[in-house]
């Protein structure tokens, strides 16, 4: 009885990992299914060989002998094939499952839940590892019953040049590069409970020609930024909407974050100023010198106490030409 020729196994395709950028998840998890249904049909091929080979020896046992022995070589090979694909393809079955079963806003649905199933909550996507009678019982984040699907990418960029406000949110870009056309103006982080902790989180960078500060989401200042400057957030905590920010300094001209009093903000005078100086004299003491009311030079003493600012009286200084006499 003759031995057909020894059939071949298409090694798997790489398996999706948990935390992948979504797409790449998608590609991977696509693949390593339609390599299931190639796999089928080889490992189908290989029983049908091996049977061969084994009714040859019991038929044939003086020339079946070596093709036994390559049986059994390739049995084990196959087992362990398939064996290191079961455990593969279990690793990535209940979130690829999972992700397929997205059934939206939590918020929003109602009734019992069964796993396979997904849904998001607060800006963030959650699989669910125990069955539920009643899905509006067990919230995502909150519950034991679900855990978070981290989906890990470069973050994106955003290049913007604006004259008002800017305020991001979870779905921002982790680059920010920034040009205010106006002063005063500022850069608002998300909500801290809509993030996740670690970093950096959010890069950004002054490349306008006004200086603009970059507040919490509870409007409390983290950082000054001047022309050219990079400044790195991190959040540590993210159990309240400021959060707890971490600031580093990329670059500068070698300079660091510009301090200006701690980030705090007083307000002097209600009006219009500009050119504005300010210089720390001591540890609680700081003179600022600013162009104010009919384009005058003023300046004042300020009082520095923890987060508290007091102005002193608003001084103007006048100019005056040495007397010529006659």
């Amino acid at each position: 009885m003759s031995i057909p020729a020894k059939p071949t196994l298409t090694p798997p395709p790489a398996a999706p990992v948990r935390g992948e950028e979504r797409l790449a998840f998608a590609d991977k998890a696509n693949a390593r299914v339609a390599w299931q249904g190639t796999n089928t049909t080889e490992m189908t091929a290989a029983i049908d060989w091996q049977n061969t080979v084994f009714t040859a020896v019991e038929t044939e046992p003086t020339d079946a002998a070596d093709s036994a022995d390559s049986a059994a070589a390739f049995a084990d090979s196959s087992a362990d094939s398939a064996a290191a694909s079961a455990d593969s393809a279990a690793a990535s079955e209940a979130v690829a499952l999972s992700s397929a079963n997205y059934k939206g806003e939590w918020s929003a649905l109602t009734g019992s839940a069964a796993i396979p199933y997904s849904a998001s909550n607060n800006g963030k996507f959650w699989q669910l590892i125990n069955n539920l009678a009643d899905v509006t019982t067990s919230e995502p984040g909150v519950t034991g019953d679900w855990i978070e699907i981290v989906f890990s990418d470069s973050g994106g960029a955003t290049t913007t040049s604006s004259a008002t406000d800017i305020t991001l949110d979870s779905d921002s870009d982790r680059v920010q590069v920034v040009s205010m056309t106006a002063s005063d103006l500022s850069v608002t982080l998300p909500d801290a409970t809509t993030l996740t902790t670690g970093g950096p989180l959010y890069v950004i960078r002054n490349a306008g020609g006004n200086t603009f500060a970059v507040l919490n989401a509870a409007g409390g200042p983290l950082a000054f930024l001047l022309t050219g400057q990079i400044a790195v957030f991190y959040c540590t905590d993210i159990s309240t909407s400021a959060g707890v920010w971490v600031v580093g300094n990329e670059a500068y001209n070698g300079q660091a974050l510009p301090d200006l009093l701690a980030g705090i903000i007083a307000t002097i005078n209600a009006v219009s100023s500009d050119y504005t100086s300010v210089a720390m004299l001591t540890s609680t003491k700081a003179i600022c010198t600013y162009r104010g009311t009919s384009n005058y030079l003023q300046t004042v003493i300020l009082d520095v106490s923890g987060s508290t600012i007091t102005a002193g009286s608003v001084l103007l200084l006048t100019l005056f030409s040495p007397a010529t006499s006659q």
